[in-house]
């Protein structure tokens, strides 16, 4: 096939560069959202005497809106765009300039605290800072002298060329924001829940004030070439003399990416912009599903993932009537799958099984595993084989974790996992009841609020480890288990793993989710199991 010529030609080639420097352009509604925002933060009369950079311009689009809703004129803006390819529209050419944002010095002659907004959706993922790696390398300080004012040694330096470009471009936006200045950055959600960068967000909390995270509806960059998952952070840089007025009196906006009852990006941009404005102009607060006023003094030490924050994902375990353990103190040992990147397994008539992601039901574990794998290969690794009562767990993906993808092994026959697969051995509590209570609404509730990822949502160990379990009486654990050995899984064994999705199959999900919510009910009232149609 043709390159292509023409609009085309720049369509099919987009993708390709965009990877290249680890772009992804924002839909134009998600721009004038921003300014929507801005207006709510900042008193309008205030905008005409603003300078405004975006360090990271893409198309331009952040700068276009904000002229274009007459908040800015074109003297006032700063642009800053690595790709030579990207061209600015018109009312952005007087102050545009091809530079990499991440560098002092070049055309735009940019210096530290010199803006009063900064605004923008840098690159994240893997490229992005290689100009900066290879200055600092080399021994260029004079092109890294934004992070050198801020008094960071060669060692330090180290460190923070290993952080993701994300991380050094909200650094680099703090930078350049005067003091008492402001600023809107896209992160991916993966930044704003990762244990490991939460001294990077210690650390900015330390010079900036949270105002608000706005999670993105999944989708919202799919025109743009990718499924990541972003949020919307708003900020403003701390004073050099900041007022007496403490942390604990402030409050931070969180909007969850699991808003429930909206759909699509108007109305729940709309509903978003109805709770800050209702706060900030008539002095009351109006929570919404999804939305809350976290008080800022709660932050430190905490994620700022808006579905942390979620009021019905916080409250979700409040009704449990039983006390609740972490589910680490129930596990005796935890494994992946091997991880062998490059290499596909061998499949083996009589081998051993080995049970993936789509081998994980609703109704429990596929009977029939479509791979089985040379015993004791490396595909077969001792580590992580599964033995009868195990818990497999799919701790990744849209249509894994987040369709609660698990189930216990129930056979005698040797079996193992797939690397995007754990395999939880337990003791203390059965398997089977444990699983039961996961895949209800008080254990999708808890991994909704703890996922994180950027592309993939994924739970770590820890994670895992932290979700809570009710401490429930072994009869009543009994009882449960019972149901679905008995009239659950002869039907799951039967139906589960058939080539086309069928009657039979829906009435046995049907049995199953009748099952889950008896033992919800169980949780919150204490009265004995019931499950409609059963022999309990």
């Amino acid at each position: 096939m043709g390159k292509g010529t023409g609009k085309n030609r720049a369509k099919a080639e987009k993708p390709r560069y965009a990877r290249e420097w680890g772009q992804f352009f924002t839909p134009v509604r998600v721009a004038v959202f921003v300014w929507e925002m801005l207006q709510q933060m900042i008193p309008v009369a205030d905008f005409p005497r603003f300078r405004v950079i975006d360090p990271a311009a893409g198309e331009g689009v952040f700068l276009s809106s904000g002229i274009k809703l007459g908040l800015l004129a074109p003297q006032q803006i700063t642009g800053i765009e690595i790709d030579p390819r990207l061209r600015p529209p018109a009312e952005l050419k007087l102050r545009w300039f091809q530079a990499d944002g991440l560098l002092d010095g070049g055309p735009a002659a940019l210096s530290r605290d010199s803006f009063d907004l900064v605004v923008g959706n840098p690159p994240f993922g893997r490229g992005g800072k290689e100009r900066l790696a290879a200055d600092l390398t080399s021994g260029d300080w004079q092109s890294a002298g934004w992070l050198l004012a801020e008094g960071y040694d060669k060692k330090d330096l180290a460190r923070l060329l290993r952080l993701p470009v994300e991380a050094l471009f909200l650094r680099r936006f703090l930078a350049l924001c005067r003091p008492g200045g402001y600023g809107a950055i896209i992160l991916p959600d993966g930044f704003l829940g990762n244990d490991r960068l939460q001294r990077e967000r210690e650390e900015f909390s330390s010079r900036a004030r949270l105002l608000a995270v706005i999670g993105l509806p999944p989708g919202s960059f799919k025109s743009a070439g990718t499924p990541a998952r972003t949020s919307l952070v708003f900020f403003r840089r701390r004073e050099e003399n900041p007022d007496e007025e403490s942390e604990g009196e402030k409050e931070t906006l969180f909007a969850s990416t699991e808003f429930r009852g909206v759909k699509g990006l108007p109305e729940f941009f709309g509903t978003v912009l109805q709770t800050a404005g209702a706060y900030n102009f008539f002095g009351e607060k109006k929570v919404l599903p999804g939305v809350t006023w976290v008080k800022t003094s709660e932050l430190p030490r905490r994620r700022w993932h808006p579905n942390y924050w979620d009021p019905a994902l916080r409250a979700a375990l409040d009704g449990i009537i039983f006390p609740l353990r972490p589910l680490g103190e129930y596990i005796e040992e935890i494994a992946y799958g091997p991880i062998l990147p490059g290499k596909k397994p061998e499949p083996r008539e009589n081998g051993v099984l080995v049970f993936g992601q789509k081998d994980l039901f609703f109704t429990g574990l596929n009977p029939r595993p479509a791979l089985r794998v040379a015993a004791g290969g490396e595909f077969d690794p001792e580590r992580s084989r599964v033995r009868r009562g195990d818990l497999l767990f799919s701790r990744s993906g849209e249509g894994s974790l987040l369709r609660f993808r698990s189930g216990v092994y129930l056979e005698t026959e040797p079996a193992n996992v797939s690397c995007f697969v754990d395999r939880i051995r337990l003791g203390g509590v059965d398997p089977v009841f444990l699983w039961l209570f996961l895949m209800g609404k008080f254990g999708r509730a808890q991994i909704l609020r703890l996922k994180s990822g950027v592309g993939t949502p994924n739970l770590n160990f820890s994670e895992i480890k932290s979700l809570r379990i009710p401490l429930v009486p072994e009869e009543v654990q009994k009882m449960a288990v019972g149901v679905y050995l008995r009239e659950i899984l002869p039907l799951h064994r039967r139906w589960a793993g058939t080539e086309r999705r069928s009657p039979e199959y829906a009435l046995l999900e049907k049995k199953m989710a009748g099952l889950i919510k008896a033992i919800e009910a169980v949780l919150i009232t204490g009265r004995p199991l019931n499950v409609p149609g059963s022999r309990c």
